[in-house]
């Protein structure tokens, strides 16, 4: 499928509901009755009032004495202690220290995004600050000048234990006004839109908008950002920038994320790809005129990190593969992992050149861990899905250095 294609088929997706984004702190939350005790408060709510969930801010409001507030602060403090046992406090010196990277402006000398600034985004009450209070330092970070059509973007990408994609987000500014995406569960035209200059752009500026992606970010990092916040359908924007309960906070949300390549076994050699986190493949879904649908990958020899095995390239990939139908909703979900091995000359001869990955007879292990038990193949799911339109997302991962692609395709089964 063509790109333009994949724009005027995307065109024509149905709205769905709203990501509503936790309005920034503000100093209307604290007494006016006691001059110190509002200082104190609003110093308070600057810094972390991210995380004041709706319960402990009713609570806040209704403290108008220096004592009783700096009371609030101490057992705000305590439900969040990660280890009781020792004098130190571990989750607020992890957040004293992001507030001072942010306040010391760390981004501005960042390889990735060198000169980027908190103070011109809202400071500590901007989204970026949000961010990063939550989950600190991004594990890949991306900037993309814009043109007369379209923003300058920033993506930050989070992953988590598994490698996958936790979070996606994409920061648009336009004439130094700096926002925060929040358009995922919209129509694809809808979502372009936010990224237009212009107030009301037409289809065509769209499209220039599109290519203009697909041409200035061959690894896909802010179409995919477009696309899809999470690897996790479930995960939005809204719940990654809720005030996190101080229960689960401990446990799961403060925790850093480790990305890298720590899958990788210390006796095994690689050949990586020229891509630093991304896989260089292309899908293809095909269907003839007896209504079957085909999928194929095309990959880059130098695109993707082998295995070496003697003298022979291994690829090893993780793909998950669902299809959710746009009217009933219904999931239909393919999950993999495989193996494949081609000749070293052969991929050190090729650079340049794309390999077919036929993908219709791998076998489906989304349900089970037991390989003489497969559910069927790709194929049978393709075969076996009602008539209707289909958002397709796929997602494509090394097994081991855990680089990765991803897509989303709307297709049509008749």
């Amino acid at each position: 499928m063509t790109r333009r294609l994949i724009f005027f088929a995307l065109m024509v997706s149905a709205f769905f509901s709203v990501s509503i984004v936790e309005a920034a702190p503000s100093d209307k939350n604290c007494t006016s009755q006691d001059a110190d005790a509002k200082k104190y408060c609003n110093d308070f709510m600057e810094k972390y009032g991210f995380f004041v969930t709706n319960p402990e801010l009713k609570d806040l409001k209704s403290r108008h004495t220096l004592k009783s507030i700096e009371e609030f602060e101490a057992d705000f403090w305590k439900k969040r202690d990660t280890d009781p046992n020792t004098s130190d406090n571990e989750f607020k010196i992890l957040i004293d220290r992001r507030l001072l990277e942010i306040q010391t402006e760390i981004l501005t000398v960042d390889f990735d995004i060198p000169g980027t600034l908190f103070s011109s985004t809202g400071g500590l009450k901007g989204d970026m600050a949000h961010v990063y209070l939550f989950y600190g330092m991004p594990h890949i970070k991306r900037r993309l000048s814009g043109n007369q059509y379209m923003a300058d973007l920033m993506t930050w990408y989070y992953f988590d234990e598994n490698g996958r994609v936790l979070f996606r987000f994409l920061f648009i500014n336009k004439l130094g006004r700096v926002l925060l995406f929040d358009r995922h569960n919209f129509s694809f035209e809808y979502r372009l839109e936010a990224l237009s200059m212009n107030i009301n752009p037409t289809v065509y500026e769209l499209q220039i908008i599109l290519d203009y992606l697909f041409m200035r970010d061959p690894e896909n990092l802010f179409y995919a950002s477009v696309v899809e916040f999470s690897y996790y359908s479930d995960m939005t924007l809204s719940k990654a920038l809720d005030p996190p309960d101080p229960i689960s906070l401990i446990a799961e949300r403060t925790k850093p994320l480790d990305f890298g390549q720590s899958n990788i076994p210390k006796d095994k050699e690689f050949i990586y790809g020229k891509f630093k986190s991304f896989i260089g493949a292309n899908l293809a879904i095909n269907g003839d005129k007896t209504n079957k649908i085909s999928m194929e990958l095309m990959v880059l020899y130098s695109g993707m990190d082998w295995e070496v095995i003697k003298d022979r390239g291994r690829g090893n990939f993780d793909l998950r593969i669902s299809f959710q139908n746009k009217v009933t909703r219904a999931i239909s979900e393919f999950e993999v992992r495989f193996s494949f091995e081609i000749d070293l000359a052969k991929i050190k001869a090729n650079p340049d050149s794309y390999f077919r990955i036929e993908l219709d007879d791998l076998k489906n292990y989304r349900n089970t861990n037991d390989p003489e038990n497969p559910e069927g193949t790709l194929k049978d799911i393709t075969a076996s899905i009602e008539p209707g339109d289909y958002v397709v997302n796929i997602d494509l991962r090394d097994t081991y250095t855990r680089k990765y692609m991803s897509w989303q395709e709307h297709i049509i089964k008749k």
